[in-house]
């Protein structure tokens, strides 16, 4: 198969696959490990290719909007050589639906990567990372912390039964008094004590 051939010719893309194919190509071996902070920043870079994308499609509405203005204007007044020379003077290019086309491919190929990436920033999300907590969820800790009131959650433990799922066992209170030993008694006190 030939590589060079018509058909992969950049010069008549005018989508921008056959590009596409061969940074694939080239990129098919080649295995890259991105992290949440380089996953972060292809984000920031998607949004920011679809808003550019998306202003350029308002640029383009805003100047379909301009030629049917004229057009309706242009129907309801009868000199057509005058009509003409409107258009001309007023600089109202004629839109290129290709390049519309072109720009709502762009936006979907934004739009599903920024998807990909999404999903990937979720797997990558550390799991307690400081910067991302929110102010108020930190001061409620920090205040539930100060105040000591907070209740550990103990694991529950015992048998299952039919009626609920698990069936939470409690010690029984303790009846049996130890008695307190002096840590600093001699050991004759400790000898009399076993004595009696």
């Amino acid at each position: 198969k030939n590589r060079d051939s018509d058909d992969e010719d950049e010069f008549w893309d005018r989508t921008g696959d056959v590009a596409r194919k061969k940074q694939r190509k080239e990129n098919a071996g080649v295995s890259v490990t991105l992290t949440y902070e380089d996953l972060l920043k292809q984000e920031i870079e998607l949004n920011l290719e679809s808003e550019k994308v998306e202003q350029e499609i308002l640029t383009y509405q805003q100047k379909e909007k301009k030629l049917k203005e004229l057009s309706a204007k242009q129907q309801t007044e009868g000199d057509d050589l005058d009509n003409f020379m409107d258009t001309l003077t007023k600089d109202v290019e004629k839109l290129d639906k290709t390049e519309i086309k072109k720009l709502r491919l762009e936006q979907k190929r934004l739009k599903d990567e920024h998807q990909k990436v999404e999903r990937l920033l979720k797997i990558a999300k550390p799991t307690a990372l400081p910067f991302t907590t929110s102010l108020a969820a930190g001061s409620k800790e920090s205040v539930a912390q100060k105040g000591g009131a907070v209740k550990k959650q103990l694991p529950m433990i015992g048998k299952r039964n039919q009626f609920s799922k698990f069936k939470v066992v409690k010690a029984p209170p303790s009846t049996q008094t130890v008695p307190q030993s002096n840590a600093f008694a001699s050991d004759e006190e400790e000898v009399e004590e076993e004595e009696v």
